[in-house]
């Protein structure tokens, strides 16, 4: 249980830095064009 806690922890932090991404991405995007 503890390794799967910790493992949805990583998987939820990841996700979360992908959707930041993408949100910059488009942020840039739309200033540069």
């Amino acid at each position: 249980l503890n390794i799967s806690k910790k493992y949805e922890k990583i998987l939820n932090y990841n996700i979360i830095k992908d959707v930041e991404n993408l949100n910059r991405l488009h942020y840039n995007y739309k200033i540069t064009y």
